[in-house]
């Protein structure tokens, strides 16, 4: 059976009356769904593991903060105390998303309210995430040239140039051009981290 098929069954039928609604698979995801009066998303997924295929984890998180809910680090419950969970066959598969799902009524729909209060400080929207995560070489390659960036800028300037951009639009309207900005200074920042310390 496709797994797609046995998410609907399970996780999607017993959250449905809580509001939520199927959103989409991308990227290993299975995505739930759901609109808070105030306007705030709350998202549940099922997500593959980037490095193995047939293990699978519990994500949630909202439009108001990013930051991942995960099992293993809500409660000393020994039953939810694996993040991937592995799986053989349909069956397996089955009996991890009744696991899941026993967690979120349990647990996490309480967390997910605990991060779906509107906040009065700027942070970052969907299409910020979604730019950088898509788009990082080529942002950080633009703050580059945009700032006539010597390659041998340090960590400790970098850290000190963004940090100045970051206060200087946080006193000025929350605009177009300073989400722009922001996001480039981010994956500027990500990539200076990453080459200093060896990675690629």
């Amino acid at each position: 059976m496709k797994k797609t098929k046995i998410v609907k069954e399970i996780l999607v039928k017993r959250l449905e009356p809580y509001g939520f609604e199927y959103n989409t698979y991308v990227h290993g995801r299975w995505e739930l769904e759901r609109t808070l009066e105030n306007g705030v998303k709350q998202y549940i997924a099922v997500c593959k593991s980037p490095h193995i295929s047939n293990e699978v984890r519990l994500e949630m998180n909202t439009s108001v903060e990013f930051r991942c809910i995960y099992m293993d680090r809500i409660t000393n419950d020994p039953k939810y105390s694996q993040q991937y969970i592995s799986y053989s066959s349909d069956e397996d598969f089955i009996r991890i998303l009744e696991l899941f799902v026993d967690f979120i009524f349990e647990h996490g729909l309480r967390e997910l309210e605990k991060t779906s209060t509107p906040s009065s400080l700027i942070l970052p929207d969907e299409q910020m995430y979604l730019n950088i995560f898509n788009n990082n070489a080529e942002l950080a390659e633009n703050f580059i040239i945009n700032r006539k960036l010597a390659e041998r800028y340090s960590l400790e300037d970098a850290y000190e140039l963004v940090k100045q951009i970051v206060v200087e639009k946080d006193e000025r309207e929350y605009d177009q051009e300073a989400k722009q900005l922001l996001v480039e200074c981010t994956a500027f920042f990500c990539n200076k981290i990453i080459s200093t310390y060896g990675g690629n």
